[in-house]
């Protein structure tokens, strides 16, 4: 109701410390099943997202929480959050690049921001190990991850519609590729393979985009059992 109150430098600060302690704290099978239970690391990434929505957008160096948090959502997004949470996550990282108290106006400006932000998730998203259609003995956590997939490149459609339609010099965009798949693949059901033509360097689900924040470097594997997310309404110029 007050997304205000979470946007101050301090109060985001400690939110985006919270949101890290629940992802990356050693827990019990026990805790573990009840922090899923009661959707604690959604109910919190919800709040960081609205909260991100109200920040000054004024022109200061993030700390290392937040850059911490942002390595997080682009985790989510691209490999461990459910459909809900790889939403949320594309949502905040948004608002955090473009604040609705101080909404980017120049329009070059913005397409600049949304692909420098976007486009490597777009990459990640749109790389044939993560879009593809899992097979009928698949195990349930591979079934539900093309839904996340598909999830996150929609909000980024909604959210960055500059780094979506990016040609991508002459060639078929990442975007581009998500469309064809969505209407080849997922509704015609026809075994189309996507282009690979624009992917330049390592198509592994281990690419940039996924490196842990380098505080956490050490508990890597730990980490890797992890699940976290975020969430808010985009709000697009008009």
């Amino acid at each position: 109701i007050f997304p205000a109150l979470g946007g101050a430098k301090e109060s985001f600060e400690n939110l985006a410390e919270f949101f890290d302690l629940c992802r990356t704290t050693t827990m019990t099978s026990a805790m573990k099943k009840d922090m899923d239970k009661y959707g604690i690391v959604t109910m919190i990434s919800d709040i960081l997202a609205k909260a991100a929505s109200s920040r000054s957008g004024k022109k200061e160096k993030d700390t290392d929480s937040v850059d911490t948090l942002r390595k997080q959502l682009h985790r989510t997004c691209t490999r461990e959050g459910t459909p809900e949470q790889a939403r949320n996550a594309v949502y905040a990282i948004a608002a955090m690049m473009n604040p609705r108290s101080k909404p980017i106006t120049d329009l070059s400006v913005r397409a600049r921001k949304e692909k420098t932000e976007f486009e490597p998730i777009l990459k990640a998203l749109v790389n044939p190990s993560r879009l593809s259609i899992p097979d009928d003995d698949a195990n349930p956590k591979t079934k539900d991850r093309i839904i996340s997939v598909m999830t996150a490149i929609t909000a980024i459609a909604e959210c960055a519609p500059y780094a979506f339609y990016a040609s991508g010099e002459g060639k078929t965009g990442w975007g581009e590729r998500a469309i064809k798949f969505a209407l080849d693949t997922a509704l015609l059901g026809r075994n189309t393979r996507l282009d690979t033509s624009r992917d330049d360097g390592d198509d592994s689900e281990d690419s940039d985009i996924d490196e842990e924040s380098p505080e956490k470097s050490g508990r890597k594997k730990a980490n890797k059992k992890k699940k976290n997310g975020v969430s808010v309404h985009c709000q697009m110029m008009s």
